[in-house]
This record gives structure tokens, sequence and C-alpha cells, in this order.
């Protein structure tokens, strides 16, 4: 029997692995994107005639750094789904 629950806590810490890394690609991605958003955002604000454009890329910019606490939270919620101590990373 002690055998079978080190089986159980192996394949939820292996499941928690998985979700835990594929958060961790989603919020690297998010923040490349908003950070060249508010790059090409900077750059394009040195023309007056881009800067409609540019005030348009740092508000989606914006959007996307809105996503990073979305996903994190996300991500502690799927994996409080596989288990019901508190998650600590």
């Amino acid at each position: 029997m002690n055998e079978s629950v080190k089986v159980v806590d192996r394949d939820l810490i292996e499941a928690e692995k998985r979700i835990h890394e594929k958060y961790e690609w989603l919020h690297i991605a998010n923040d490349y994107i908003s950070a060249i958003l508010f790059l090409v955002g900077s750059i394009l604000f040195l023309w007056e005639s881009w800067q409609t454009t540019a005030t348009w890329f740092f508000i989606i910019g914006s959007v996307f750094f809105l996503f990073a606490p979305i996903l994190r939270t996300l991500n502690k919620r799927y994996v409080k789904n596989l288990r019901k101590s508190p998650i600590h990373w």
C-alpha cells in the first residue's frame, strides 16, 4: 500500500510539473509580446504621424501585461484542482 501511494504522489507531481511548464511558456511568450509592443510603440512615438498607432501599441501591450497575472492565477487554479494542499512556488 505504501508503494501505491508513492506512485500516486509521483504521478501527481508529474501532472503538476506539466501544467506549470505549459503556463510558464505561455507567461514567457506573453512577456515577449508585451515588451515588443511597448518597444515598437515607443519607437513609433518619435514621429508625430505615427503617434496614434503608437498609442494603440501601448494599449494592446497593456492588455498583454494584464494577461500575466491571469495566466499565473489559472496555473495555480489548475494545479490546486489536482490536490488539496497549498501550492508554494
